[in-house]
C-alpha cells in the first residue's frame, strides 16, 4: 500500500500491464492495479479483486483487454434470491416513480440490486436513487432485482407489488 499526502478527489482505478513480465520478491508480476480512493467506492473493486484471486484466477486479468479487466474489477453479479419485473409506466422510471421503488427497497434490510436487462445489464443499488435514475429504465424494459438478506423473499414481493400498481402514477 502506497500512500501520498495530496488528495484524492475521485476514486479512480488503473491497470498497467508490463510488455514483459518481470519478478518481484520472488513473484512473477505482469502488471499492476492501482487505485485511489476518496471514499467508500473503492471497497467493491478491492472486493472484486480479492475474489479474483482467491478463486485462482487473478492471472487470467493480465491475458486479457484492459476494458475486460476493468469489466471484472469493477461489475459485480451478486447473489441472492432474483426476479424480474416489467415497467409499465408510460415514461419509465423518472424522479417521482424511481423515488417510490427506492422507498419500497428501503423498507427491507436485506441487501438489493437492480439491473435493467433491456439496456447493459449493470447491476445497482437498488436503495440509491441516484444509481437506480442511472439505469434509463424506459417503458417496457425488465428489470432485475436481486434480494439477498433475511426478509429478502418479502422485499421481491412489496418491489413486484408496487411496480404492478404503477409506483405511485397508476397502471
Amino acid at each position: 500500500m502506497v500512500a501520498s499526502p495530496k488528495h484524492v478527489s475521485q476514486t479512480a482505478i488503473a491497470f498497467i500491464s508490463a510488455q514483459s513480465p518481470f519478478t518481484y520478491q520472488g513473484h512473477e508480476v505482469k502488471g499492476l492495479i492501482a487505485v485511489a480512493a476518496s471514499s467508500a467506492e473503492h471497497v467493491e473493486i478491492l472486493t472484486n479483486l480479492s475474489g479474483l484471486v482467491f478463486d485462482g484466477k487473478a492471472a487470467e486479468l493480465f491475458a486479457d483487454s484492459a476494458e475486460s479487466v476493468m469489466k471484472a474489477l469493477t461489475e459485480v453479479r451478486q447473489a441472492g434470491l432474483s426476479q424480474v419485473f416489467k415497467i409499465k409506466n408510460a415514461h419509465g422510471l423518472h424522479a417521482r416513480p424511481g423515488a417510490m421503488l427506492v422507498n419500497v427497497a428501503k423498507k427491507f434490510d436485506s441487501k438489493i440490486w437492480v439491473a435493467n436487462l433491456s439496456a447493459d445489464g449493470a447491476q445497482v443499488n437498488a436503495k440509491s436513487l441516484m444509481k437506480v435514475i442511472s439505469l434509463g429504465v424506459k417503458r417496457d424494459h425488465e428489470l432485475e432485482f436481486i434480494a439477498d438478506g433475511a426478509d429478502a423473499q418479502q422485499a421481491l414481493n412489496a418491489i413486484g407489488e408496487a411496480i404492478a400498481d404503477g409506483l405511485g402514477e397508476g397502471r
